[in-house]
């Protein structure tokens, strides 16, 4: 995981590029971490069994439409599904969710800094803001 885990904000409330920006940043910065964590939930999934596995299918599905959203967002693809985008961003806004992902990660032997945690929902919230100035962007791009 890369040293600067700082993401650049929008400058303000019309900062398209700035809002972009942060989703860049997020994908630089997380990328690597979130496509291991996916890998170790779906090989928990596989040997947890039927039962146990039901408990882990919502938070693989969360990350999976954490980072499918971004990575779109970030190449100015449109979102298939906002909603289950905007789901997975809330459902990393709650700490329980982000030490949970502390957790698996220490599980999975990747090392974090001590203030991941921290980060990690500060992100997520510039990722909600940057996705509403994107968001009314589109749509007064589409009132014209």
């Amino acid at each position: 995981m890369t040293d600067n885990l700082l993401i650049t904000p929008p400058l303000d409330e019309d900062d398209t590029e700035g809002a972009m920006r942060v989703f860049d940043e997020f994908l630089t910065i997380y990328q690597p971490t979130l496509i291991r964590i996916e890998y170790y939930l779906e090989e928990i999934i596989e040997q947890a069994g039927p039962t146990y596995a039901e408990a882990y299918r919502p938070w693989h599905t969360a990350l999976h439409n954490l980072f499918k959203g971004v990575y779109l967002v970030s190449r100015k693809i449109p979102l298939p599904n906002p909603t289950k985008f905007i789901d997975a961003l809330k459902t990393f806004d709650f700490d329980s969710a982000v030490q949970f992902l502390y957790d698996l990660c220490a599980n999975c032997k990747i090392t974090l800094h001590e203030n991941w945690v921290t980060r990690f929902k500060e992100h997520i919230n510039l990722l909600l803001f940057s996705l509403s100035i994107l968001s009314r962007k589109s749509q007064i791009s589409l009132a014209r």
